[in-house]
């Protein structure tokens, strides 16, 4: 992950997508692109302009389960406990989410 922003930071990204994610109609100006390559037309995302409208969902709720683990300490514990006893804990991880 660290790699992926540091190569945001540096690197320009080409963007090709022609149609809107929402409508799936040509892109025309304006549009809104995201760096997780979804594009908009600026008036397919309504007042949400800051948040891709695809990716906002499953990024929120990475946020809500960071701060519940943050907030609980038993919680993170015990998940700190079940990927220690775990094989390879990859499992244990894509569970939880």
């Amino acid at each position: 992950m660290r790699k992926e922003i540091e190569d945001l930071r540096t690197n320009a990204r080409i963007l090709q997508l022609s149609k809107c994610t929402v409508c799936t109609f040509i892109l025309d100006l304006p549009a809104v692109h995201f760096t997780c390559m979804h594009s908009f037309h600026q008036c397919c995302l309504g007042d949400n302009k800051k948040d891709c409208t695809e990716c906002a969902p499953e990024y929120r709720f990475v946020l809500e389960m960071k701060k519940s683990l943050e907030q609980n300490p038993k919680d993170q514990e015990w998940f700190f406990q079940q990927v220690k006893n775990s094989k390879g804990g990859f499992s244990v991880i894509a569970e939880y989410f």
